[in-house]
Parts: C-alpha cells; structure tokens; sequence
C-alpha cells in the first residue's frame, strides 16, 4: 500500500434512523496518515470489529444496520447505492485499521432501527461490491446534501452539507470534481471521486435511476462497482414467508411495512408490492400523480406531477399523460403553452414542444394549432363560429377576431390555458429525462381578453337611452 499524510474528513451528516429526517451535527475534521488501497481486493472482508459492538458480520449484520441508519427511509435503488457506499468506507476501514468506529465518525451501525427486508434486500443484491477507480479503492464519501433536492435536474441549492455534494454525472477521468471531505489529490485520483447527496439519491431514484446511475451522478460516469470474492458475497438468504414477514438467517423483517407482501415462488422469496403482479414488469398507477414500474413483485416510483402530468391506467397502459394534452388523450394534436411553445401531444398523452418564430406566434386552429396559422378575415361573419369553443363570436365586422380568441377556447373560456405552471417534454412515463416549461405567470395560465358584443352595439344603447329620457321629459311637459 502507498501511504500519504491527507487531510480527512472523518464524519458526514447522515439520515435519520430509518425515517429520512436528516441528523443535524458538525463535522468533525482531522489531520490523519491515511493509505491508498489497491484494488480490485484479494477477498472480501466478511467481518468487522466495530468499536463497542464486538466483531459483526459484514454483509449479513453490519451494512443492513448501517444503510438503516444512514438512509433507511430511502427506496430500493438508492439504498443499494448507499449500500455500495458504506461497504467502500468499511472495507478502506478494514484495510487501513482493521476495524471501524460505531458513529458519524465513521458510519452509524446503532441508531435503535432495526433493518427491515429491503435493507437486507439492498445489501443481498449489492453483496460484495464496492467503488473503485484506477487501480485504488475509492472511498465512497455521501452526506445528507440539501432537504429539499427536487426537480428534474435532483440538484440541491442549500443546507449545511450541500457544498461536499459533487455532481459529476458525464465526466471522466480528471474532469470529475472531488471532495472537499477527503484528501483533494491531482486529476484522476482514484481514492476521492466525489461525494453522494442522500436526499439528491431519493430523488433520482423517483424519477426512474437504478444505483448504477445513481452512483455514476455523484461519483462519475467512468466509476467502476467491483466485487470482492469470499464466503459472505453470497448474501443472507431469506428462506421462508410467515404471513407478511419475511424469514432469514438474519433476522425477520415485515413486508407490509413498506405496502408490500411476503411472496415465496419460483422466484424465491421475497417482498412484493401489493400494486404489482409477483412475476413479470407492468407500469401501474399507485395514485393519480406517482407511476410505479413493476419487476417480479418489486417497484419502483416516479412522480408524474413533477411534469405538470397525472398518472393515467386505461387500454393503453400506465403512464404520465400531460395536463396540456389530456383532453383529447386518444388522439395526437398540438395546442399551444402558455409560454407561446408549440406543443405535440402524443395519443397516449405525452408531449414534446417547439418554439415559435417571433413572426409567426402560436395560434390555435379549429384542428389543433400551428405557428404562425393566419388569422379569420375581418368581416362577412367568418369568424363566428370559432367563438363556440371561447368567448363567442358576432357575425360581421370584426366577429372574425372573436371567433379566433374562441378557438383557443377548447381549453377553457376565451382561450385560456389552465395549466399546473410546468409541463415535461418527451413521451411521459416513468423515468423521462424531461426539460419543464413554465408558464407565463405565477398561475402557469395565459389568457385571452374577452370581448362582448360587436362594435356598434355601445354606441346604439347609449343612443337609445337619451331617446327614451327625452320621451319622459317630454311627458312631464305636457302633464
């Protein structure tokens, strides 16, 4: 092993006990001699001494305690990313001291939670991998990052351990960004790649990333997950179902804690969503905003109303249908957003958009809509019969304006857009890499201005009005 002084941090702010809340401490900060390990490993390590605990199973006991801890309110996918993490932080521990501390000073393996069955289950699946690069074992740093990461970008802006974050989703090599946690060494160091946002984990995951990904965002695209042989790779094997538990070696765990059920088939035993068939991939709704993508049983969620869409369950399947494109979801056409974008919706509901020439403005037609679409003629009545679907439309004079106003009106009266603020391009469905569209005001909706009666009709009323008091002035001078 090389050895180097480094500068290390030696704790990071973590999840709550199981519930997502995340722990709010300082960080602690130290000047320590620390080793670059080699990798790939000779072996797995399939023991570790946690100090105060006594020596515990790596895989079967001490990683489902510490994932609990760390993130155990966190879905399938992102908690076998943290499970690859903290196997990487205990297998350097075990290289270089031979043992690991029970704290943020290390990770947390006692935090009163006990694992549940996809905390084994995310260890089981993951067992024996860990973050390498050029030919060291990397350290696989996270920290709670910003609460409030959402969108579709998963980017946090705040919070005290955002700035360890690093995204690095698409970079290689030197360009990936480091650490300020561990030793910053020169581009392409392998031991520090970066740094795992918890609460940015979750919301990758909602938006349709396995772990792989996940761990590509934070630590870079070119990160390798290698395995590390030994009798424990294999896992804990759960072995039985009592009712909605799931029974192993390692303890029981309940299924229906996380909406699910104890299923014991050809596929093994496991837990399995009460939304989803135990054998085979469907997209189901759950509810009217999340679409879950279901694989033998397991599911994973995405939030349609994130893209300004609803979740929709009909002949065509389960997917996330535009709130801009719903009217009419058998049928593909385009409207208009209320940023002046033209929009493709898709017959299932999806929708892409493009923007319009400054000289050709998005204008709704009696078929749909088009940039730069001309106009009614003024007069002769043309017009009118647009305004059905709007405002309305009078015959003659300008009544063609009006009638135009109302063809936009198969959204709403006089041409409104009555929208969310935001809607996702491309094809809708769970895992969509989308770009949001705002509106033009805080609402998301953009109006057209009524009119009433034709011109003219003003100027007749008032006419009329004076007549009829010259005709009772008129009488009181006879009486």
């Amino acid at each position: 092993m090389q050895r180097q002084s480094v500068a290390v941090v030696l704790a990071s702010l973590v999840l709550g006990a199981g519930c997502g809340a995340p722990v709010d401490s300082d960080e602690t900060v130290g000047e320590i001699s620390e080793a670059v390990v080699a990798a790939p490993l000779g072996a797995a390590y399939c023991e570790i001494p946690v100090t105060g605990k006594g020596v515990k199973a790596l895989e079967d006991d001490y990683l489902p305690h510490v994932i609990t801890c760390e993130n155990g309110g966190a879905g399938l996918e992102a908690l076998k990313a943290q499970a690859i993490a903290a196997r990487s932080v205990a297998y350097y521990s075990m290289a270089t001291k031979g043992s690991i501390c029970d704290g943020q000073g290390c990770q947390v393996y006692s935090c009163g939670a006990a694992p549940q069955a996809k905390h084994f289950q995310a260890v089981k699946e993951t067992a024996g991998q860990y973050l390498s690069f050029a030919g060291a074992l990397t350290y696989g740093f996270y920290v709670a990052g910003d609460t409030n990461t959402g969108g579709p970008s998963c980017h946090g802006s705040g919070g005290s351990t955002e700035g360890y974050v690093t995204y690095n989703f698409g970079k290689t090599g030197g360009a990936v960004k480091q650490t300020s946690l561990g030793y910053v060494g020169p581009p392409g160091f392998g031991q520090n790649r970066g740094c795992m946002g918890q609460w940015g984990a979750r919301c990758l995951e909602k938006s349709g990333w396995g772990f792989m990904d996940i761990l590509r965002f934070y630590y870079g695209s070119d990160i390798s997950v290698l395995k590390a042989n030994g009798a424990c790779t294999g896992g804990c094997e759960p072995t039985a179902c009592n009712g909605s538990k799931i029974v192993s070696p390692c303890g029981t765990g309940d299924c229906a804690v996380y909406g699910a059920t104890c299923v014991n088939d050809s596929k093994g035993v496991r837990c399995a969503s009460v939304f989803c068939p135990a054998i085979g991939q469907k997209k189901v709704c759950v509810n009217d905003k999340l679409i879950g993508d279901c694989n033998d049983g397991g599911i994973s969620t995405g939030d349609c109303s994130v893209y300004g869409a609803a979740c929709v369950d009909d002949s065509a399947g389960a997917r996330c249908v535009s709130v801009f494109c719903a009217d009419k979801p058998q049928k593909a056409h385009d409207v208009c957003l209320p940023n002046g974008q033209l929009a493709h919706c898709t017959n299932l509901g999806g929708i892409s958009a493009e923007d319009c020439p400054a000289s050709k403005p998005c204008t709704q037609t009696a078929t749909g809509a088009e940039c730069g679409a001309p106009k009614p003629p003024a007069g002769g009545g043309g017009g009118g019969a647009g305004g059905a679907s709007g405002s309305g439309g009078a015959s003659g004079g300008e009544a063609g304006e009006a009638g135009a106003a109302g063809a936009a009106g198969d959204f709403g009266s006089g041409g409104a857009l009555q929208g969310g603020g935001g809607v996702a391009t491309g094809s809708g469905g769970s895992g969509q890499k989308t770009k949001v569209i705002g509106g033009d005001d805080a609402s998301g909706c953009a109006t057209t201005p009524m009119r009433g009666s034709a011109p003219g009709a003003a100027p007749l009323f008032s006419l009329l009005g004076l007549w009829l008091m010259a005709r009772r002035s008129a009488r009181r001078n006879d009486r």
